[in-house]
């Protein structure tokens, strides 16, 4: 095709006011590539209000109300959405789920013949065992997604671990591995105590000790029993830390109430799901460690936000998201295992000059601009519209 400005739609199966890895990485596709000159609209199911204001066209959906962070997405049901996904004049259909919205994405494309991508975000097997507790339907659910990833004519991954994960699955096709980026709007400030003091105003710290914090959703796969482990440790053993927890979700309520059973709610802030990027920035700027022991996370953005703000990161060691990570170099990694984290947040306290320099390492290695990804991305796009077209004929 020639170089003109590219016509994109991005199908996802949760959005605003929900925030999560894969809600910023759309957010953050459809912003940039309308600052680029093409055209990028969003397609999703209605997930609750919000007060954003989009750069960008969002189509919705109905959606089915389930009491949870999940919103079934019912997109046949919507005229509306059909009628401009297929007037819109697409170059390419790009899904980031493969569930109803990315089955509805699919088709489309079909419908329209063009392309049609989709990013592997999530380790979903982890998902269903999480919500049936049963290893039957978690293989029967791994099986249902991998019938779309069979049918795109593009899979990509957000990095090498992820696309072995989807390789485990059974997956047998070719992956492209597409990273995330980080909003760089959100730069290192020349000032950080300005946001460092409206943080500590909105959100006070618990108590004194080094400062940590934990950015993302309240689910058990985060691996919170583990960072409450180990501040309990601490604190038993005389080292004082502060725990700062930002985010929200189904386990939210359990995740405190183990907290409270650890007897540490004293030095542990949950300040919700925070919306305004200054507040967020302040949190990052006012912590010694960023601590994200997550074996279910692949390439998490919040790591990238640490790491723009010069807060170095503890991540399981084998993780997919400390892919990135080099031990004592750009950051730490642990077993799961509360004393090992322990005994590395002892070393943390006891060098808080070379944790600092840390952080710098980490910002220098570890941030992706979203508009150097977006880059690839739309040279990723065009070069599977002309393969498309070729094996078409056209």
């Amino acid at each position: 095709m020639q170089d003109k400005g590219l016509k994109v739609i991005q199908f996802v199966d949760s959005y605003y006011p929900h925030i999560d890895g894969v809600v910023k990485v759309v957010d953050n596709y459809a912003k940039t590539l309308n600052s680029m000159g093409d055209s990028c609209i969003v397609c999703t199911p209605n997930c609750g209000k919000h007060n954003e204001v989009f750069p960008y066209r969002v189509l919705t959906c109905p959606s089915l109300p389930t009491g949870t962070e999940a919103h079934p997405a019912l997109p046949e049901l919507q005229v509306k959405m059909r009628r401009e996904v297929l007037s819109y004049g697409a170059d390419i259909i790009h899904s980031h789920s493969p569930f109803m919205m990315g089955r509805y994405g699919l088709k489309m494309a079909r419908k329209l013949g063009v392309p049609y991508v989709t990013t592997f975000h999530s380790k979903f097997y982890d998902d269903f065992l999480a919500y049936t507790h049963s290893k039957r339907f978690a293989e029967f659910g791994v099986r249902y997604i991998l019938k779309l990833y069979n049918n795109a004519d593009a899979v990509w991954a957000v990095n090498n671990g992820t696309a072995e994960t989807l390789r485990s699955y059974g997956f047998k096709g070719e992956i492209g591995v597409m990273p995330n980026g980080v909003d760089c709007d959100c730069f290192y400030p020349d000032d950080p105590e300005k946001y460092i003091s409206a943080a500590n105003e909105a959100y006070p710290l618990p108590c004194d000790g080094l400062k940590i914090l934990f950015v993302g959703q309240l689910i058990w796969q985060k691996n919170h029993k583990l960072v409450l482990d180990t501040v309990a440790l601490l604190t038993r053993q005389g080292i004082p830390v502060s725990l700062t927890v930002a985010g929200a979700g189904d386990h939210g309520k359990a995740i405190m109430a183990y907290a409270d059973k650890l007897g540490i709610s004293s030095r542990v802030a949950y300040v919700g799901r925070v919306t305004k990027k200054e507040l967020l920035q302040g949190l990052y700027l006012r912590s010694d460690l960023f601590f994200f022991p997550s074996m279910y996370d692949n390439a998490p953005i919040t790591l990238q936000e640490a790491s723009l703000n010069r807060v170095p990161a503890l991540l399981l060691r084998g993780s997919n998201a400390a892919e990135c990570i080099r031990d004592r170099e750009n950051g730490y990694l642990t077993a799961d295992d509360p004393a090992e984290a322990a005994e590395v947040i002892k070393s943390i306290i006891a060098d808080l000059d070379g944790n600092r320099q840390m952080g710098i390492n980490a910002s220098q290695s570890i941030v992706n601009r979203w508009e150097d990804i977006l880059v690839d991305v739309r040279a990723a796009y065009v070069e599977l519209i002309n393969k498309v077209k070729r094996d078409k004929g056209i």
